[in-house]
């Protein structure tokens, strides 16, 4: 059994660490890697000599590629080194089984653009949205919208939950990657705290949360839906999340947008929608590169075809007709509950617009699925 460490143990510990002893007793040169060149065969030193430019939009990463910044590799470290660095070998770094740490598996050309678009349009619930504007609504309509604001908080944190356990899976060979997802992670965070306010802010409240189970089993085909392989994989992951999911959401972001009765609820539509379309053209281009740069296309195309059949059935069930949703966007586009009709016709609209934004996604990615598409081409309802 492990000793207990105690405070005096700790400092003691720490005082027999060489470099700090050698401070101690006045040799206060710097290591090694001061004195390294980058070409010297000491390894302690990556790159000298670069000056990155600053473009129109300031200093961002693609500047640092023209500038000479080592590109990402084909294949990925053991280890947590930065890519273009060197490396204190005496030191060493812990070895590390990523699982997603080939280029093919992670990379999207657009993921540099895209992390510096994101960060340049941060904004916040707090204060970028102008509630002190909001007017009331019809009781009918502030409930609807209230309650598509309560379906919205859950699905937008299920997306941050889902690719924040990929950030330490990838390597840090593709550092942008990984900033990236982190944007996207804090975009989906802020998109709860919108929805939960706009639900708590105009005199209604929080809806019902609910499962699509009793729905799905209602269809009377077994899905074979293996979540824990979906998740286990990257390219599964991103396809389910950026691709399905978010595609799906980017356009019923578009219609609320559309069906906005207050500057307040348009505005949270448009900047939701802005952050959205980041997502999606990520992993609709992640999708593209790993289908044009994978070992074995076939195979890899024959994996997604299967997976693709059970999760457009999962996600058009819980997504876009999920009765919740489905009935609250009616009574909006309606105008109101006794004009239900009129916002069935215009939530069926809507279908056939997501059906096809999804299958020129797939084509755009190398990955047609207008002929086995399993969202039926008219609207089940």
């Amino acid at each position: 059994m492990a000793t207990a460490m105690t405070p005096k143990k700790a400092w003691e510990a720490m005082g027999k660490i060489p470099h700090l002893k050698r401070v101690r007793e006045g040799d206060l040169a710097p290591g090694p890697w001061f004195y390294a060149e980058p070409d010297d065969g000491s390894g302690l030193w990556g790159q000298w000599g670069i000056k990155a430019e600053p473009s129109r939009r300031g200093l961002t990463l693609l500047d640092l590629m023209r500038a000479g910044d080592e590109p990402p590799p084909e294949h990925g470290f053991a280890t947590g080194q930065v890519r273009g660095a060197g490396m204190d070998s005496e030191m060493g770094l812990t070895q590390v089984q990523y699982v997603a740490n080939h280029q093919y598996q992670v990379w999207s050309d657009n993921v540099m653009a895209l992390y510096e678009e994101s960060v340049s349009r941060q904004w916040s619930a707090t204060k970028d949205i102008p509630w002190e504007t909001l007017t009331p609504l019809p009781h009918d309509m502030e409930k609807a919208l209230c309650h598509i604001c309560t379906f919205l908080t859950r699905v937008e944190f299920g997306a941050a939950d889902r690719l924040g356990v990929w950030l330490p899976r990838i390597g840090y060979a593709y550092h942008e990657v990984k900033m990236f997802l982190g944007t996207q992670i804090m975009d989906e965070t802020r998109h709860m705290d919108v929805f939960r306010k706009r639900a708590l802010a105009n005199g209604g409240g929080l809806g019902c949360t609910f499962s699509t189970a009793t729905a799905l089993e209602a269809t009377d085909t077994p899905i074979a839906l293996d979540l824990k392989a979906i998740f286990s994989d990257f390219n599964t992951t991103s396809f389910l999340i950026q691709v399905v999911g978010e595609g799906m959401v980017l356009d019923i972001f578009r219609f609320s947008e559309f069906l906005g009765q207050t500057e307040v609820d348009k505005i949270i539509f448009q900047r939701v929608m802005q952050d959205e379309a980041r997502h999606v053209s990520f992993g609709t281009m992640r999708l593209k590169y790993f289908l044009e740069h994978c070992p074995d296309r076939e195979e890899e195309i024959g994996k997604l075809h299967n997976a693709a059949d059970a999760l457009e059935m999962n996600q058009t069930v819980y997504l876009l007709l999920n009765p919740h949703l489905l009935q609250a966007s009616a009574i909006l586009a309606g105008g109101g509950v006794t004009g239900m009709d009129k916002g069935y016709e215009a939530y069926r609209q809507l279908y056939v617009q997501v059906r096809e934004a999804y299958l020129r996604r797939c084509e755009i990615a190398g990955f047609p699925r207008r002929d086995r598409c399993v969202m039926p081409p008219d609207p089940p309802f």
